[in-house]
């Protein structure tokens, strides 16, 4: 079954898929280099520094950069399921969704900013998490997971927001325990504790994030409506497909179980980050985009269809149609 749906819809699930993704992301990208959305919906400041928002270079390498960290994203979720298998197949269709659906939103491709360092860094705690699934002691990984996220919260509060969700998820890897608790503990303090001891920062310099939910968000009504219908799409269809995919990919064995429940924990938290830090919204929307990319390649390894790239093929249309209407409605 799980090789039927690869082969039937190989064009869509090989790397020759992932390539055309890429190249989208390219023509996109040209599409919205100088795209300047009315309403910045990231955060420009972090627990103490400002966020990459506000970091000051030309335009052409802030595009550059950007860039390049969708492909450093990729290459990350690549390597992730290579290391682990959540996705039992050889299929790079949840990397080439991650690419494309990106490359069809201005908001994350017309230059670096929050997302663009938000992504990868996630990524790489969470390879460094999934590393620790039933060690005995696994102090040193939940020390350099949390220093990483810890880190990066300098830079862009929502890391901050991440670490509950990344102590959450140690309890499906059986690696809750006092001194793994104390070695994530650790790992929050040192990022601060040398910045701190090298002089980056002050105790002054300390803010505490004003989150914006969506509900009382007095701008809303300046963000493009069809930008807001790309995030809605996104997150209906990591909804619905989780759903679809739920007994099929929790019947797997423990391993796997464990990972996917991770990777499903992070879906429907992003879902809260979006409603609970509304103005912020762009940082967390590419690592939406992967969460719903995963759901579909279970989808086509769980139903094999042989015109699933008919189905492909309406989506990616839904989508570029959205993203040509944010540009140039």
């Amino acid at each position: 079954m799980f090789f039927n749906s690869s082969y039937n819809n190989q064009s869509i699930t090989s790397s020759t898929g992932f390539i055309v993704a890429v190249a989208a992301l390219l023509v996109m990208a040209v599409m919205s280099f100088d795209y300047m959305p009315d309403i910045a919906l990231e955060s420009d400041y972090g627990i103490c520094l400002k966020s990459v928002k506000d970091w000051q270079m030309p335009h052409f390498l802030s595009w550059s950069l950007n860039i390049l960290s969708f492909g450093l994203s990729a290459l990350l979720v690549l390597w992730l399921n290579k290391e682990f298998r959540f996705i039992h197949d050889s299929t790079k269709l949840f990397a080439t969704t991650f690419i494309f659906l990106s490359a069809t939103n201005p908001w994350l491709t017309h230059s670096f900013s929050a997302q663009s360092l938000f992504t990868p860094l996630t990524l790489i705690a969470t390879f460094v998490l999934f590393s620790q699934f039933g060690k005995r002691n696994a102090t040193q990984g939940m020390f350099i997971t949390f220093s990483t996220l810890s880190a990066g919260s300098i830079f862009q509060y929502s890391f901050a927001l991440m670490i509950p969700i990344f102590l959450i998820a140690t309890i499906y890897l059986n690696t809750l325990r006092i001194k793994e608790i104390c070695a994530a503990i650790l790992g929050i303090i040192a990022p601060y504790w040398i910045a701190l001891g090298f002089g980056l920062i002050d105790f002054k310099d300390f803010r505490i994030p004003d989150l914006q939910t969506i509900f009382f968000a007095d701008f809303i009504n300046d963000i493009s409506i069809w930008m807001l219908l790309n995030v809605a799409l996104t997150s209906l269809l990591t909804l619905l497909l989780a759903l679809s995919n739920s007994i099929k990919v929790f019947s797997t064995n423990s391993q796997t179980r464990a990972y996917n429940s991770i990777l499903n924990l992070f879906a429907f938290s992003l879902f809260g980050c979006i409603i609970f830090d509304f103005a912020n919204m762009a940082t967390y929307i590419p690592l939406l985009n992967l969460m719903v990319g995963i759901q579909l390649a279970h989808f086509f390894i769980i139903n094999p269809m042989r015109r699933g790239a008919l189905f492909i093929a309406t989506a990616v249309a839904v989508y570029v149609t959205l993203f040509c209407f944010t540009l140039y409605a």
